[in-house]
Parts: C-alpha cells; structure tokens; sequence
C-alpha cells in the first residue's frame, strides 16, 4: 500500500484509490486471479463484444480493480486481464479494448 501526498493511499495491486489506509490494505489482500499467462505482443481472439472474432495483438497486462464491472465487481475484482489493438476490416482504422479473462482466448504467444 502506498501512502499519497494529499493523505489518500493507493492498493499496490490496482492502483485503486482509497481514503482510509484499512480499506487499501483490505483491497490488498485480494489475490489476482483468472491470469492466463498472456504477455504483451501475444495474439488473442476476441470472444465477447466490440471486434468478436477478430484477433488482437496485446499491448498491455491488465489488472483489475473493484470498479471495473458495476454489479459483478466482486467477480472481476483483481483479475488479470489485457488492453488490445484491433485493426478494422478497412485496415485503415485501428482501435483499442480492455479484455477481461472471460473475453479473449490465446492464439499465438511470442516465442
């Protein structure tokens, strides 16, 4: 847990942002969970929402804090994920998503 300079404090884990020093440490002490192992410059294949179908080449390791899913928090709290680069049909619009473990599967790692 990190202390911040205007008296908040910081989990280590996902960089969430508390008040109290009790509840950054308690966000702490929740393992990360459902890390498939996916590194950056690995191809994934989207299996849920925007680009379904389409691979995507990881740009960045992901992980979760509490707010990210309004409802299933408790699900996603901690949990790897990744932030992917998709190219449109076109080939002329690139975008990006955060994926979380239930919205990708491995195509191909770097070797």
């Amino acid at each position: 847990m990190k202390k911040l300079t205007y008296g908040g404090y910081v989990c280590q884990i996902c960089n969430m942002e508390y008040p109290a020093q009790e509840w950054a440490l308690k966000c702490e002490s929740k393992p990360v969970t459902k890390d498939k192992g996916v590194q950056v410059g690995d191809i994934v294949l989207i299996t849920k929402g925007v680009g379904v179908g389409e691979p995507a080449k990881v740009i960045k390791r992901l992980i979760f804090s509490c707010r990210w899913q309004v409802g299933d928090w408790e699900q996603y709290w901690h949990t790897a994920g990744v932030h992917v680069i998709l190219r449109s049909s076109s080939e002329l619009v690139t975008f990006s998503r955060a994926l979380t473990f239930d919205n990708y599967e491995i195509v191909d790692t770097r070797t």
